[in-house]
């Protein structure tokens, strides 16, 4: 089978695309496959708004190509993921949800594929790991819920103390992690690109899967509102909503599982329907001979013959010819974790592991024995029957047998091995226990009776405990010898009896909806599917609940029905469950908590991809449905779709039509009615008055940045774009280098721009946001820039920083690179005849009426329109060199082709010729049949230089003519200029009849010039409107036109007006502007105060740095040996001491420390006392422990942007918003005198973000360097244009608007100044090739030119990515720390080469460490505190500072879940000491 939606291969169109097949070998460009289609189809589908939506979700469900391991020449797996967002656009988002969390990029992108359960981990491997958290945060984070409650029009939800709360904490995190265990690829297939299959949804490994409760968002659990299984009528395979899926030929299920044998074993029994069965009539009718894919019952049947002794079936046979057999589905349903009554099941021999059962459910088989004996026998209706404890009791009973507690199956009946023996009922009981840690968790363990050998996932060892909501918060405590009504496990938790008491809910009806929901936490199927009982029925009109009872009153039997506001049809029991902890004698002992329900069945052959489906769906309403959902998503989709700061009545909007799915606009409505329809959503978006008003126009805050991207594609669009007719693909290459942004080239999952992003300027000064600001740096702005000049000038190729991929030769009109061209108003190529030239131009204002052009046809040449120096007006306009004539080709200009008719007619070219005086010009006119001056006939008259004709000089017009030969057909007119030092002038050029070659009494002929007058206005309109929306300011407009009329040409004026457009701050945000009339202008630098100079750099390790690997315990106080707990708990992911390089420290808990083998550089520094160690250091508000932390914590810990932002502002107090640590003492500077620079490398960094209007604005320098802008201006005095299109506007005038014109002209400023001292500067040292490594030789050559700016003082911001480390971190940090290593060995030799290494001081961040105990990926997680280092020849080293903790084990004091190491070091210490120096 293909691939949804995918298109069959096309033969007739050629082979253009290369597939990876493993069979032949591809040309290239598979790895930009993906990219080029994203680009065709983005400039040429007709469902451009569907291709424009699925790239707006694109970049909320996003997937980093980085993160791929099989990226490389891979198209498919991309495009095939991407079309999820193409296909649903206008579908429902939760059919998104589903797809993208099932799909295979998505898996590996936030690294759950193959994450495993922590108790399978610890059956198979003996190692303790822990669920991978990564998609879980993700997925609420950004894809769904967000972090801080919302209010439905996306104001923040405060509580009674107006504080902002929290969606969920850590603690969610790490128990929805378990719901993504379990997800594996799906075999290969052929009709794929090579390697494993990631494309077809991910199938579920059940065996995998975490079978435990898993709490939710509101203080329930995962599967709160699902029927529990016990509720289930017998024979539930015949009530209205069973489900039958067929499976053809094949017996075997595909959701649940049964054994191999089954399928070829002659002797299994299976479950065959007879002729009467009207199970079988409803599936299959005899008559038609088909067979549905899928069938629902909507009644219930009676059953018929073998139907009325089984409590379930799990595949029956419909058909014998053929045999046809169809899979039983059992709806979803729970089981509560702890039960009353349990029993013993056992597999086939004593000594196997048993484990314990509820007897009301069909999970096990009969064994039967006979009185006294201990070999069972079965006694079953078809083989792998399940059946309840009562009837495996009666079926034994049938045959005169009991039910037994059995040795093993009879060996002479059954083979050791026999596929048809699976768990039986015995007839022991079981104890369910509670086994409760510190933090009132708990985890299930089974005693039954009598056992040899019991199921390591719920014996005394478990680990696998899930939250309890205790009653009042009250538990047994271990810190408290478990309150003395408890044991004690072996691991020191507590160990209580349990007893489950039902309690209804209700006596009445519910007091309110609310009401209802809150309490009536338990699912029920409908009413009408209990035949057996009878219900009346109850309506409350006003609140919508419908009440189901029996015997008319409100009782634990009471069946409550309510449909919700978001479509939902609840139907809820009116009792709830509650597990008392009881004492030796069973008496309740005051502790008790509700009881928790789990889809997954704890028993091995009962767990099933069914069930594991079940529960993923569950966990995806559970996030799909939050409040949260619809107004976070509609704020992130409105930003998508231009407006960057809604109003709450907007979002409101937005938001109630995801909730409604409808949106009515005037009498057109939109949606399906179904919550999460991206129908209504897209059009309340789009069609909602603040989107569409232009009376909103005026407001400054209203609009946004437009994305780089997409100003490319807008371009090419209204530019009418178009390749060449022999290429098929159009192929762009590096655009996320060179502006920022391309598809399928995200650089995080945050995408590429951060939504809450607030940049210097207006916008931050007024509090707002502009996600795309990011995007606005120097090397991204100029880049833009200049590769959309290229695309204008050269067409789609590299010329001059092209986005294309060939070049060849790059001039200007002239497209032999290009692989395609924009054709908007372009002379087509069948360029009529030349008859006459009058130089009026295109607007009748002086220029070219013809496109002439210069040597080669693409050479610029120097000749201008002016006004006829012979009168005093400007209505007549001639042809003028303006200019030298030492350059070989700009002295030359030939007209279009001429191509004379056939008829045998004798032509002339007439002219009119004017010079100054009689002093030789040197001026020329002749023909050629190239445009080169070659030929016989390349001059027929000069003045003054060596020609068949010496034009003549009387002071006033001369009029000319010479004839054209009669073997020349086709040529062009050639005017030359080979003096500069005289002006000359020629005017009405006329190709007509006549022959002869003289001055004398020649007229010329009467031609009305072909420009027509305002011809630029309406050019410049209309690129106006296609370009800017018509935000245009009129100023604007007036300077391009002036620049279209100088270009001389309509050709060269309509380039020179689009890369004038594509400059102004109307095109690249949805502002109009209010020009005050004033320029631009840098404030005045200060002058340097002359103090010897120092630097400080940032480094920032992304992504969260595993630093417990980066620096660990080594030799420690054998009485408290913190590198046996860091063994212990980082188990597979620890370092061996012989991977570690020994340092000595003072003062620590351990008088050795341990550096990562692959950090040697840091080591060598530490030894010469140059770096220090900073232990055990985040973002802290204040000191906490572990009981108190999450109320005195007023930070949103454990997520990427929040916990880096700590790092960066350390600010926790929110005291300077906006600005950065570095950013402030900068201003410290600045306000004592110093001139300070301050440098990013390659992007933005809030950390040198100071406050508004002290301190210079950061600058960001590409790694690369500086390289001219506009290297080739289409005119001379093009920048300086440019700089009038965007000088200064009055402060109400558009504030996105005001952020692209100030940072561009800060950029081009900055641009000038850098370029010629970068140039000049040389590095002695040779720096890695990485990323990281020439961004420290940027910062290297900016420090090398402190003289040159004049500085007292700079800061550097360096960032480098990689450390999320999720899976594989032992792997990932060799080459990361390796990089880092290589890197600041480099750098530090070179500042000493420069004789600075005492004046420039480092310190290394992270977002935070990361979990000590490894996850089932090998990988660990987002913890809180870790370790940094520092260094310079300033720098005290050979010391670690703060307290590195004395306790790594989860009993430590400092040690949250999995190994979340509290802080005791906050950020504030190590700046205050740079901030010091």
């Amino acid at each position: 089978c293909g691939s949804p939606g995918e298109s069959a291969n096309n033969k007739e169109l050629g082979s253009f695309f290369d597939v990876l097949t493993g069979y032949d070998n591809p040309k290239n460009d598979q790895t930009d496959n993906k990219k080029y289609v994203w680009v065709m189809t983005a400039l040429s589908a007709p469902d451009q708004l569907r291709q424009r939506v699925a790239w707006a979700l694109a970049q909320i469900l996003v997937v980093v190509t980085s993160a791929i391991g099989s990226r490389e020449d891979r198209a498919e797996n991309f495009l095939a993921f991407y079309d999820i967002f193409v296909r649903n656009a206008f579908g429902n988002y939760r059919q998104i949800l589903k797809e993208i969390s099932y799909n295979p990029l998505m898996a590996e992108n936030l690294s759950f594929l193959r994450s495993k359960h922590s108790a399978y981990v610890w059956k198979s491997s003996n190692l303790r790991v822990f669920a991978d958290e990564n998609f879980a945060r993700e997925i609420m984070q950004l894809f769904t819920t967000g972090i801080i409650h919302l209010n439905m029009n996306g104001t923040p939800r405060l509580n009674a103390e107006k504080e902002t709360t929290l969606v969920y904490t850590n603690d969610e995190i790490q128990s929805l992690a378990r719901a993504w265990t379990g997800f594996d690829l799906q075999n290969k297939r052929g009709n794929i690109e090579k390697g494993e299959n990631r494309i077809d949804a991910m199938k579920i490994d059940p065996q995998w899967r975490d079978p435990f409760p898993k709490s939710n968002l509101y203080k329930g659990y995962i599967g709160d509102g699902y029927p529990l299984c016990v509720d289930f009528p017998k024979r539930m395979f015949l009530h209205k909503g069973a489900k039958y899926k067929l499976l053809g030929s094949s017996s075997l299920p595909k959701l649940i599982s049964d054994p191999i044998d089954f399928a070829n074993d002659p002797t299994i029994e299976k479950f065959v329907l007879d002729q009467n069965s009207l199970l079988r009539k409803y599936i299959h009718d005899d008559s038609l001979g088909t067979f549905p894919i899928s069938v629902t019952l909507v009644e219930t049947l009676s059953c018929t013959t073998i139907e009325c002794n089984v409590d379930t079936v799990r595949v029956i046979q419909v058909s014998s010819s053929p045999d046809i057999f169809y899979e039983y589905v059992q709806p979803p349903c729970v089981q509560n974790a702890f039960y009353n009554n349990a029993m013993k099941v056992s597999p086939n021999r004593y000594y196997n592991a048993v484990t314990c059962a509820n007897p009301l459910l069909p999970v096990a088989s009969e064994a039967c024995c006979e009185i006294g004996k201990s070999d069972a026998i079965r006694n079953s209706i078809y083989d792998g029957e399940r059946m309840s404890f009562d009837t495996a009791s009666a079926r034994c009973d049938a045959i005169s047998l009991e039910t037994c507690d059995y040795y093993q199956f009879n060996p002479d009946m059954y083979s050791k091995y026999s596929s048809k023996i699976g768990l039986h009922w015995s007839t022991k009981s079981c104890l369910i226990r509670a086994k409760i840690n510190a933090e009132g968790d708990i985890a299930i363990v089974y005693e039954p009776s009598g056992y040899l050998k019991l199921d390591g996932y719920v014996d005394e060892n478990t680990q696998s405990f899930f939250k309890a909501n205790w009653d009042y918060g009250l538990f047994p405590s271990v810190l408290n010898n478990c309150d003395d009504v408890c044991g004690k496990t072996s691991d020191g938790q507590c160990l209580c009896e349990t007893k489950v008491i039902t309690s209804t809910i209700f006596t009445k009806m519910p007091s309110s909806a609310d009401d209802l929901l809150a309490n009536a936490i338990v699912g029920s199927l409908h009413p009408d599917v209990y035949d057996s009982v009878t219900y009346s029925k109850k309506i409350d009109e006003e609140k919508g609940i419908t009440a189901y009872l029996v015997g008319n009153k409100f009782d634990a039997n009471t069946i409550f029905e309510y449909l919700d506001t978001k479509g939902r049809l609840h139907i809820l029991k009116n009792s709830i469950e509650t597990v008392r902890i009881v004492g030796k004698q069973g008496e309740f002992t005051g502790y008790a908590f509700r009881n928790a329900p789990q889809f997954m069945s704890l028993l091995d052959k009962e767990i099933s991809v069914r069930d594991a489906e079940y529960e993923t769906d569950a966990t995806l309403d559970h996030y799909f449905y939050h409040d949260n959902t619809a107004p976070f998503l509609s704020v992130r989709l409105i930003q998508k779709f231009g407006i960057s700061n809604p109003t709450p009545r907007y979002i409101k909007t937005v938001a109630s039509a995801f909730v409604t799915g409808k949106f009515l606009h005037k009498d057109n409505e939109f949606g399906t009615g179904n919550y999460g329809c991206l129908n209504s959503t897209i059009a309340a978006i789009l069609l909602d008055r603040e989107a569409r008003d232009f009376t909103l126009d005026p407001d400054p805050s209203h609009g946004s940045l437009r994305e780089p991207l997409l100003k490319v594609i807008g371009v090419m669009r209204s530019m009418e774009y178009s390749n060449i007719p022999t290429i098929l693909v159009t192929k762009m290459s590096n655009l996320f280098k060179l502006i920022g942004q391309d598809s399928y080239e995200f650089p995080t999952v945050f995408s590429f721009f951060l939504s809450d992003f607030k940049p210097l300027g207006r916008v931050g000064d007024a509090s707002l946001v502009a996600p795309e600001a990011i995007l606005t740096d120097m090397p991204k702005s100029i880049s833009l820039l200049d590769g959309i000049f290229s695309l204008i000038k050269y067409g789609l190729s590299s010329c001059v920083k092209g986005f294309g991929r060939s070049k060849v030769s790059c001039y200007e009109g002239f497209y032999s690179s290009a692989i395609g061209t924009l054709d908007y108003r372009r002379t087509p190529n069948n360029i009529p005849s030349f008859t006459y030239e009058t130089f009026e131009g295109p607007s009748l204002v002086g220029g070219f009426d013809n496109p002439w052009v210069g040597y080669y046809g693409y050479y610029k040449h120097k000749f201008v329109a002016v006004d006829d120096p012979t009168t005093n007006t400007t209505t007549n306009h001639v042809l003028t060199f303006q200019g030298n004539s030492e350059d070989r080709f700009d002295k030359y200009m030939f007209s279009p082709e001429i191509d004379l008719d056939s008829s045998g007619s004798k032509y002339v070219v007439k002219f009119k010729y004017y010079a100054i005086d009689s002093n030789d010009t040197g001026a020329c006119i002749g023909i050629t049949e190239v445009a080169k001056s070659e030929g016989d006939y390349k001059r027929r008259y000069c003045h003054g230089y060596s020609a068949a004709y010496e034009l003549p000089y009387n002071g006033a017009w001369v009029t000319c003519q010479f004839q054209i030969p009669d073997d020349i057909k086709t040529f062009r007119i050639m005017i030359a200029k080979y003096k500069h030092n005289y002006d000359a002038y020629f005017d009405d050029i006329q190709v007509v009849k006549g022959s002869g070659d003289t001055c004398v009494n020649v007229v010329l002929e009467s031609f009305t010039p072909p420009g027509e007058e305002g011809y630029s206005e309406a050019i410049v309109d209309e690129l106006s409107t296609l370009l800017t929306a018509g935000r245009m300011h009129e100023s604007n407009k007036n300077v391009i036109r002036e620049a279209f009329d100088n270009a001389g040409t309509s050709e060269a004026g309509l380039r020179i007006a689009q890369q004038l457009m594509v400059t102004a701050a109307e095109f690249h945000s949805t502002n109009p502007i209010k020009r005050n009339g004033l320029d631009r202008s840098l404030a005045t630098p200060s002058p340097p105060l002359g103090k010897p100079y120092k630097a400080v750099i940032y480094l920032m390790l992304s992504g969260g740095c595993d630093s417990f690997n980066m620096l660990a315990p080594y030799t420690c106080d054998k009485n408290n040996d913190v590198f046996d707990d860091y063994k212990n708990i980082r188990q597979q992911v620890h370092l061996p001491k012989r991977r570690l390089l020994e340092i000595q420290a003072e003062n620590q808990v351990c008088s050795s420390f341990g550096i990562h083998e692959d950090l040697g550089t840091l080591k060598d520094l530490y030894d010469d006392n140059d770096l220090l160690f900073f232990a055990n250091t985040g973002a802290l508000s204040k000191p906490v422990t572990k009981s108190n932390y999450k109320a005195e914590t007023n930070i949103q810990l454990f997520a990427h942007n929040t916990m880096q932002d700590q790092a960066k502002k350390v600010d926790p107090a929110k005291e300077v918003l906006n600005t950065g640590v570095i950013g402030r003492m900068t201003d410290s500077l600045t306000q004592s005198g110093y001139k300070v620079d301050s440098f990013s490398i390659d992007s933005h960094a809030v950390a040198l973000n100071g406050r508004p209007g002290i301190s210079t604005v950061p600058l960001i320098i590409d790694r690369d360097g500086v390289s001219e802008f506009n290297e080739r201006p289409s005119f001379t005095d093009m920048d300086s244009t440019i700089g009038v299109i965007n000088s200064a506007t009055y402060s109400d005038s558009g504030f996105f608007a005001e952020t692209w014109s100030s940072n561009l002209f800060t950029s081009l400023d900055t641009n000038k100044v850098l370029q010629s001292s970068l140039d000049a500067v040389e590095t002695k040292s040779d720096f890695p090739g990485s990323g990281l490594g020439q961004r420290f030789k940027m910062v290297s050559k900016l420090i090398e030119t402190r003289t040159d700016r004049n500085v007292d003082r700079d800061t550097f911001y360096i960032e480098t990515g990689g450390f999320d480390t999720h899976s594989n971190v032992d792997t990932s940090l060799q080459s990361l720390f390796q990089n880092i290593n290589e890197s600041v060995k480099a750098f530090t030799k070179e500042l000493k080469e420069m004789g600075l290494w005492n004046d420039v001081v480092l310190i290394q961040t992270s977002d935070f460490a990361r979990t000590l105990a490894p996850n089932g990926g090998d990988g660990t997680d987002h913890a809180w505190g870790g370790n940094y280092f520092m260094f310079g020849g300033s720098v005290k080293g050979g010391q670690i500072l703060g307290s590195y903790p004395d306790n790594l084990s989860e009993s430590g004091p400092l040690v949250l879940s999995r190994g979340r190491v509290i802080p005791t070091l906050p950020w504030d210490a190590p700046f205050q000491a740079i901030s010091q120096w």
